[in-house]
């Protein structure tokens, strides 16, 4: 089909030829500016771009498939800290659905244990035996794969992963066929195969995990003694209700996840039992974090591609100010070119044309960026199990982002330069046959500056918000030592009372004590509405329902008063005794003697009347709840110790990890379960691993976006000295000493500084409020503690001074004659 281009085309596209010959060869004839504001927005462009990538990876892909269109994950909303489904309802599925061809299972906990003498635990998983085929793995590496027959024979066989193989075995081929002792029990490795990554659990916040061992799901009851989350129960008999299972698979042609869903949840209806699992809907996604993305996640997520955006911001603003001086310079070509007929419009398009040239240069230097910074990134952040090494390049979306971030580069820094070009006053350029340097032009590059200056102290105060909230993981304002946790959540089982649990903990070898608590310090204590005599109005404080050796066991002092005894828990009324943080005393009574002063709290079942008996030091409060300043105030509630939910705290009296093993030993023959026990320091260190994450991102914005405001300063200034320089050459002729010119330059420079730094400021203050209010993020309260924002403004006062000086001094020395003969 032929294509037939009227003359407005044609001359349009001839046109457009032409100015992108001229706009290659004004590039070509500044190589020194053009390579420095290609760098500048090489690291403006390649910086979001790298994060957005990073972030699309993580959330967007999807797990190993054949055919990635049709692949669905089942999950649960609200989730459950279990599986999804039980056995009786898996079978039910798999028996009737009409909308998936392929429907597997797996064990929603990983089994543990010793595999081949003195090697390390090996983790083990429990699968249907169609399990590697929907994850598109049909081949073994060596050996076979699971078949029907195994998971019907019920006999203990695994198909070993590849990493372990290699790992651990050398890639000794004998190795299949070999029986080796897995927690006690004879298993016969029968396959080889590459074990896909996936999250074993459904939730957002799980990371990827490939199993070592890869067994059929019907060997649960000879492995029900191997360490496990499911340790002890039979979970293969179709009465029970424990919902243990994971499920994914794959759709029918032309079949909807959305009908998946309401069919699973009518053939589920169909089977329900009574069960003490709370009502959760199922819900069929595509297997990729971003579908069981919370809300929260998510504006977080946006947070954190905000930081480099604002690189980005910094990065064409700062060649916006490094191009105006040299639009001024270029006033009399443009008002030539007005003067021979050319409209603005025109002028206006061959000077964008310009900066996208400049701008695809830098784009293209960004795509080093993105292919080589994100598997250093992950390495330095410790996320391979969240991102998958092996699929950190850019994918499209990456690439549509890198188009999009260029273009708007492109016009961000080019249409301020472009319009001042075009701003000439036309007889006068002319006539004099030189560039004006006019107010304007000096204003608007002083004004990039200044959203220079704020942009960077935005990020430098959040950097700092965020390394302040990091120390709170080394001075939590407790002992850490030593400190064993164990959850023993409500999962629907029957256990002795936490207070018998503890007594019973308490005489075991290499344990000093032991506490209990409604929610571990600083990982997701909640909040009470509290009003006192002093201050009638509802507030919100951090509270928390403890043992009577909770505060002996994490070494919290009592400052005046007493600790809580066990005759407290059953005290209720005007009587109920509880201890405060010295922090909270004065912030309600502005006192720190507040024994016998009384408080009323707001209770599920209504105002509930307490008496404070006791004050201790304060400790830093975690960041979980709704509407309470984490400041240090906290309220101490006796925990009723026939309790059988909640979680115990195991002062150990060394590190060693005989004591952990002695207590989940001691554990299960208490409880008749398996609970798992890990120390306070690992728990913590995983909470507060993404604010980590965060740290290191937000201090490497920080100082890119300083170094970038650093060289704009510079740029301004230096132009502002060369377009003096007669007026500085008359003062040093007329008398005036090298130190006074050096001073006027310092105090011009110095008057960009205090409005971009208040901005900031400003800028800063109101997003960690926001960030606080919303509870995003778990940040130390920056209310109480100015150095968030005193750091980086020192910092940058001190940078700004030191380049200013710089400058100045080499100004002072150029020789006044000289400079007024050049005139």
């Amino acid at each position: 089909m032929d294509i037939h281009l009227g003359a407005t085309g044609r001359q349009w596209i001839a046109m457009t030829a032409q100015d992108l010959r001229y706009a290659w060869r004004e590039v070509r004839n500044q190589w020194g500016l053009t390579a420095a504001v290609v760098l500048t927005l090489a690291i403006g462009i390649g910086s979001p771009t790298v994060v957005f990538s990073l972030l699309s990876t993580m959330a967007l892909r999807t797990p190993p498939s054949h055919d990635p269109n049709s692949f669905f994950r089942v999950v649960r909303e609200p989730s459950r800290s279990s599986g999804v489904v039980t056995l009786a309802e898996y079978r039910a599925l798999a028996d009737e659905n009409r909308s998936a061809r392929r429907l597997t299972a797996w064990s929603s906990a990983l089994l543990t244990a010793r595999i081949g003498g003195d090697r390390g635990p090996a983790s083990g998983l429990l699968v249907t035996c169609d399990f590697f085929s929907a994850f598109g793995v049909d081949a073994p590496v060596a050996g076979r794969l699971l078949t029907p027959e195994d998971c019907t024979s019920r006999l203990p066989v695994a198909v070993m992963s590849e990493r372990c193989w290699r790992s651990r075995f050398g890639a000794d081929p004998s190795v299949v066929g070999r029986s080796f002792p897995y927690g006690g029990v004879p298993v016969v490795v029968v396959g080889i195969a590459a074990t896909p990554a996936i999250q074993v659990r459904g939730h957002f916040s799980d990371a990827d995990s490939v199993a070592d061992l890869c067994l059929p799901y019907t060997t649960q009851h000879a492995l029900k003694n191997v360490e496990s989350l499911f340790r002890g129960r039979d979970l293969l008999s179709e009465d029970s209700t424990v919902p243990w299972l994971e499920l994914a698979g794959l759709l029918e042609p032309r079949t909807s996840r959305g009908t998946a869903a309401n069919e699973f949840r009518v053939i589920l209806a169909r089977h329900a039992r009574p069960s003490p699992w709370p009502a959760s809907l199922v819900v069929v996604t595509d297997g990729s974090r971003w579908s069981a993305m919370p809300l929260k996640i998510l504006r977080l997520s946006m947070i954190v591609l905000a930081l480099p955006v604002l690189i980005l911001i910094t990065a064409c603003v700062n060649v916006a100010a490094l191009l105006i001086p040299r639009a001024a310079k270029r006033v009399p070509e443009m008002a030539v070119r007005l003067a021979l007929g050319a409209s603005r419009a025109a002028l206006i398009r061959m000077l964008l044309i310009e900066s996208t040239i400049v701008c695809g240069l830098a784009a293209l230097l960004s795509l080093f960026l993105v292919y080589s910074l994100p598997r250093l990134l992950v390495r330095a952040l410790n996320a391979e199990s969240w991102v998958g090494a092996g699929s950190l390049g850019p994918d499209w979306r990456a690439f549509t982002f890198l188009a999009v971030t260029s273009v708007a580069a492109a016009i961000l820094s080019g249409l301020a330069p472009a319009l001042e070009s075009l701003n000439p006053r036309l007889a006068q350029s002319l006539r004099l046959g030189r560039g004006l340097e006019t107010p304007r032009g000096s204003r608007a590059a002083r004004l990039f500056v200044g959203i220079q200056i704020a942009t960077s102290t935005l990020l430098l105060v959040t950097a700092a918000a965020f390394v302040r909230t990091a120390t709170r993981t080394a001075e939590p304002g407790f002992s850490t030592t030593d400190l064993l946790v164990a959850e023993l959540p409500d999962d629907g089982s029957r256990r002795a009372p936490l207070g018998a649990i503890a007594d019973g903990l308490s005489v075991s070898s290499g344990v000093e004590g032991v506490a209990y608590a409604k929610a571990l310090p600083l990982l997701g204590e909640s909040a009470v509405q509290v009003h006192s005599g002093t201050r009638p109005e509802w507030i919100s404080s951090p509270a928390v329902s403890v043992s009577p050796d909770y505060f002996r066991v994490l070494g919290i002092p009592i400052l005046m008063g007493r600790a809580l005894n066990r005759q407290d828990a059953g005290r209720t009324g005007a009587q109920e005794p509880v201890v405060v943080s010295r922090q909270f005393a004065r912030r309600f009574f502005g006192k720190d003697n507040v024994l016998g002063e009384r408080i009323a709290a707001e209770d599920r079942s209504g105002p509930v009347s307490m008496t404070i008996v006791g004050v201790a030091q304060d400790r830093s409060t975690g960041q979980e709840t709704t509407k309470a300043i984490a400041d240090g105030s906290m309220v101490y509630e006796p925990m009723d110790p026939s309790s059988e939910f909640g979680f115990l705290l195991i002062k150990a009296s060394d590190r060693g990890a005989a004591t952990a093993d002695v207590v989940r030993a001691r554990l299960r023959d208490l409880t008749g379960s398996a609970a798992p026990v890990a120390t306070f320091e690992s728990r913590l260190a995983e909470r507060y691993a993404g604010i980590r994450r965060l740290k290191s991102l937000s201090l490497a914005s920080g100082a890119a976006s300083m170094m970038l405001a650093l060289i704009g300063l510079v740029a301004v200034i230096t132009s502002e000295a060369n377009r003096r320089r007669r007026e500085f050459a008359i003062r040093l002729a007329l008398g005036a000493t090298p130190s006074a010119v050096r001073r006027r330059i310092v105090l011009s420079g110095l008057r960009l500084v205090p409005i971009g730094l208040s901005c900031g400021v400003l800028a800063s203050w109101s997003g960690l409020r926001v960030l606080q209010s919303q509870r995003l993020l778990m940040l130390a309260p920056f209310a109480v503690d100015p150095s968030p924002y005193i750091a980086p403004v020192v910092l940058f006062l001190a940078a700004t001074g030191v380049t200013l000086a710089a400058i100045a001094y080499r100004v002072g020395r150029r020789d006044s004659f000289a400079a007024l003969r050049e005139e």
